[in-house]
C-alpha cells in the first residue's frame, strides 16, 4: 500500500517537473526571439541610398560655408596684405630717369657711383649700370600720375547741349583715383558760359581703406571718356566759340 502511495506522488512530481520544464523552455524561446529580433525593421537599398545622398548633400552645405567663410577671411586681410607688400618695395618718392644708349630708361635712386659705374635701387631690385652704357640722367618723380587728353575730343552739337568724347592717357608711374574731365565753354569775349564735367569709368579696384572704386586709370592706360555739356538758357551752340579742358583727379593708398 506505501509502495502504490510513494509510486503515485513520484509520478505526480514528475509530470510537475516536466511541465515546469516546458514553460521555462518556452521562456527561452521567447526571450531568444525578444533579443535576437530587430527593434526596427532593416531598410531597404532605396532608402540607403537617400540618406546617403542626404548626408552628402550636408557635408557639401557645409564646405560651401567654409569656403565663403574662407573668402570673407581672404577680403578682410588683403588690403593689409598690400599695405605690407608696399612697405617691403619702399619705393622713394623722388628717383632719377636714367636713359641709355640703346633706349632704355630706368627709373631708380643712384645709391653709389664711381667713375665707371652706379648702382641703382630699382623697385625690381639692384642694377649696376656702366656709365659708358648712360645718355642722360634727370629728376623723376615715381609718385605722381600724368593724366592727358589724347589728341582732339570728338564734338557733337544738338539741341541745348554740347557733347565731347575722346580719351585720356596716364603716362606717369602712379595710379590716379577719382579722374574726372572738365570742359569749359567760351564766347568770342573769353568769358566762360557754362561747364561740365564726368567722370571716367574703369574695372573697379579696392583700396587698401576696403573702398571700391571705379574711376582710375593706371600707369600707360588709356580710357574713353564723355563729357555732356548742357547749354544755359537762352544760349545756343553757335554762341560757343571755342572749349578749354582740365583732368582733374585723387591719389589713395
Amino acid at each position: 500500500m506505501k509502495t502504490l502511495h510513494l509510486t503515485k506522488y513520484l509520478l505526480i512530481l514528475t509530470i510537475s517537473i516536466l511541465g515546469t520544464s516546458s514553460t521555462f523552455g518556452q521562456k527561452q524561446d521567447s526571450l531568444a526571439t525578444q533579443f535576437f529580433k530587430p527593434k526596427a525593421p532593416m531598410k531597404s537599398s532605396k532608402d540607403e541610398i537617400s540618406i546617403l545622398k542626404r548626408d552628402i548633400q550636408e557635408i557639401q552645405g557645409e564646405l560651401d560655408y567654409i569656403r565663403s567663410q574662407q573668402k570673407e577671411y581672404d577680403d578682410l586681410t588683403l588690403p593689409q596684405i598690400r599695405k605690407e607688400i608696399q612697405r617691403i618695395i619702399n619705393i622713394p618718392e623722388k628717383v632719377s630717369q636714367i636713359s641709355l644708349l640703346n633706349g632704355t630708361i630706368v627709373y631708380g635712386e643712384i645709391l653709389k657711383e664711381t667713375v665707371d659705374e652706379m648702382l641703382v635701387r630699382t623697385p625690381i631690385g639692384l642694377l649696376s649700370i656702366q656709365k659708358d652704357n648712360v645718355k642722360t640722367i634727370s629728376d623723376f618723380s615715381t609718385m605722381k600720375p600724368e593724366i592727358e587728353i589724347v589728341g582732339e575730343p570728338i564734338e557733337t552739337k544738338s539741341s541745348g547741349k554740347i557733347t565731347y568724347k575722346g580719351y585720356i592717357l596716364n603716362k606717369g608711374l602712379r595710379r590716379a583715383d577719382f579722374v574726372r574731365v572738365i570742359f569749359k565753354l567760351h564766347d568770342e569775349s573769353t568769358k566762360v558760359i557754362t561747364q561740365d564735367s564726368a567722370f571716367v569709368f574703369n574695372k573697379p579696384i579696392e583700396l587698401l581703406s576696403g573702398v571700391r572704386l571705379k574711376s582710375s586709370i593706371n600707369p600707360g592706360e588709356k580710357l574713353p571718356f564723355t563729357v555732356e555739356v548742357p547749354l544755359p538758357k537762352g544760349v545756343v551752340s553757335s554762341n560757343v566759340s571755342y572749349h578749354t579742358t582740365r583732368v582733374e583727379f585723387e591719389i589713395f593708398e
